[in-house]
């Protein structure tokens, strides 16, 4: 990998790491009180805890994002953007992020002395990583398809024209024959007396 391709992908998963950090403290901020009303969360837990653990859950985040993006460069390069399936991008998102995130937790359990940390201990955080995860894969990608279709000048499909090929003598032919052209645009033009 050239210098040049080194600072691309460094780029991209800090970008990446950026977004999923913000996006991820954003979630967790709003599945507080949702947490809350059904019981998860004590009553006690006020919004300023909820704030301290919203961005250290998107520092969280951030580094599943950068890792995302890596996992990215591996196996999707050389595809475009508009070639990919939101919904596929968005399980892939939560199986690196579900997969990712108990991994680290275990290994900084190792390495800071303790031991491995019972899977049951860790299910709640695997499955908000993987919603986390397949909320900003799905939803980064949506964006990115959506930027770029309009820096085409594509308006999604909304206006539905015929295709249309210019023929040798110069004129643009829609696939219409002109005698179906007047019958098309005056549906009476085609009645009248029988022909013989």
């Amino acid at each position: 990998m050239r210098g040049s391709e080194w600072g691309r992908l460094l780029r991209a998963a800090v970008g990446n790491g950026v977004l999923w950090g913000a996006g991820w403290g954003a979630l967790a901020l709003l599945a507080f009180p949702v947490l809350r009303l059904v019981g998860v969360v004590p009553p006690e837990i006020g919004w300023l805890d909820a704030l301290g653990m919203a961005i250290r859950i998107g520092f969280g985040g951030g580094v599943v994002g950068a890792a995302f993006a890596l996992f990215l460069r591996l196996a999707y390069r050389g595809r475009r953007v508009r070639d990919l399936g939101v919904g596929r991008f968005a399980l892939v998102g939560a199986l690196v992020a579900g997969v990712f995130v108990p991994l680290v937790l275990q290994a900084i359990n190792l390495l800071t002395g303790g031991e491995l940390v019972a899977w049951r201990e860790i299910d709640g955080d695997m499955v908000m990583a993987a919603v986390f995860g397949a909320v900003m894969s799905g939803g980064s990608l949506w964006l990115a398809q959506r930027a770029e279709r309009a820096e085409r000048g594509d308006d999604g499909g909304a206006a539905q024209t015929a295709p249309t090929r210019e023929l040798a003598s110069g004129e643009r032919w829609d696939g219409v024959p002109r005698r179906d052209r007047a019958t098309a645009a005056a549906p009476d033009a085609g009645r009248g007396a029988p022909r013989a």
